[in-house]
């Protein structure tokens, strides 16, 4: 019989002790030994073990400190932190008629990447053999040994089986059951892990953006459809059976558009690429070549272009009382919008904040906090990443977050 240390089988505990000092490094970035035994509540020979375990995998590494700060006693005190370059990880977003590709080093940062589009109603088979291609180029392109990947994170758009293997649903693509996974670990021969795309999106936010040490957090996703993901604890939380949160189909008044659900008036058939672009019609013109049509609304919108504000007053009206819904229920520390909210920035970012405070309960206005993910274009790559690190190296959250009041934003 295995005897049990705190709670743990012994052969559990150094594990658990390895992926509590990772987790440390990643939320903390440089810390000293001392630093990591009163932070983990680990014994000194603990802490010790698990580091030289590290240093020997090439997972960390140990410099002497520069002399900022407090003076120690004793003999020079040196750092520890993580080896970003030691190992990478394989990161596929796939959205309905694009997907991107990428690799990321262990502190989240992508090293190289790639995108395409496809047609929305491609099959598949296609599709994902298209994208392995691209993970193959980008993977030569990066100079990065296969040895070091950890493995592959996929976000997919739609509903994702809880088993992280099979997309069962995306109704913009039409897709149904495809097992991405395992299609990709024949493709490339590297173990794969599949997640909600705008989920992995929130929890990359938490761990390396905006939301870094947030206990509570909401993410809100706009291309293709309008997807919704939360993290509370530090965990991506994946609801009820189907773990999606489908947003993009609550019922809008007044809303006439016919939605890829088959139904009329949701959400996404106002707040979405498609309908965005089908309300402004052709009236951006063509005045800055290269700039991507979300970019060139932004700045009609900062002309004062008439009829682009009005489209962007429609998306706010729409969007507000969604919002307000969520902060009555579960109040979140940080409502982070990404997709055509984020490359609107400001100009939907603002107004959509102030609708909001003006729908919620008088004393619950000054905890809503809305801003545009600093990602980009990349906040699903980064995603994609941030669950295949979670995965095949930092494990489930171990260390709590801290309090929002003790939180600077990186």
């Amino acid at each position: 019989m295995q005897k049990k240390v705190g709670g743990l089988r012994s052969t559990e505990v150094r594990p658990h002790n390895r992926r509590l000092i990772l987790q440390l490094l990643r939320s903390n970035g440089s810390m000293h030994r001392s630093d990591l035994r009163d932070a983990s509540g680990l014994s000194a020979a603990a802490v010790t073990n698990v580091v030289n375990d590290l240093l020997d995998d090439g997972l960390v590494v140990e410099r002497a400190d520069d002399g900022a700060g407090a003076r120690r006693v004793g003999r020079p005190a040196a750092t520890v932190s993580l080896a970003g370059e030691a190992r990478h990880v394989v990161a596929v977003q796939i959205g309905a008629g694009t997907y991107q590709v990428g690799v990321c080093d262990l502190n989240g940062s992508l090293v190289a990447s790639e995108s395409a589009t496809f047609p929305v109603r491609e099959e598949a088979d296609v599709v994902l053999a298209d994208a392995a291609d691209a993970v193959r180029r980008v993977i030569r392109r990066s100079g990065i040994d296969t040895d070091q990947l950890l493995g592959v994170g996929v976000g997919a758009a739609g509903v994702v089986d809880p088993t992280r293997r099979i997309n069962l649903v995306s109704a913009n693509a039409g897709w149904e059951d495809v097992p991405i996974a395992d299609i990709f670990e024949r493709e490339l021969g590297i173990g794969t892990i599949i997640e909600h795309n705008v989920r992995a999106m929130a929890a990359a936010e938490v761990r390396y953006g905006l939301g870094a040490g947030y206990e509570s957090l909401a993410f809100l996703y706009a291309r293709t459809g309008l997807g919704l993901a939360f993290v509370f604890d530090g965990r991506p939380y994946r609801g009820g059976s189907m773990g999606s949160h489908e947003v993009g189909h609550i019922a809008v008044p007044g809303a006439e558009g016919r939605c890829s659900c088959g139904k009329t008036g949701c959400l996404e058939t106002v707040v979405s690429d498609r309908a965005v672009l089908e309300e402004l019609g052709d009236g951006l013109g063509t005045s800055a070549p290269g700039a991507s049509w979300a970019e060139i609304w932004a700045a009609a919108i900062l002309d004062g272009d008439a009829h682009a504000i009005e489209v962007r007053d429609r998306v706010v009206a729409a969007l507000a009382p969604t919002i307000g819904t969520i902060v009555e229920m579960l109040n979140p520390q940080l409502i982070v919008l990404g997709g055509l909210l984020a490359d609107a920035g400001p100009h939907i970012v603002d107004p959509l904040g102030d609708a909001v405070r003006g729908r919620v309960t008088p004393w619950m206005r000054e905890s809503v906090d809305i801003r545009a993910t600093e990602f980009g274009p990349d906040s699903g790559l980064v995603g994609a990443g941030t669950i295949a690190l979670d995965h095949f190296l930092f494990g489930a959250p171990i260390i709590q977050p801290r309090s929002r009041e003790t939180v600077t934003t990186r």
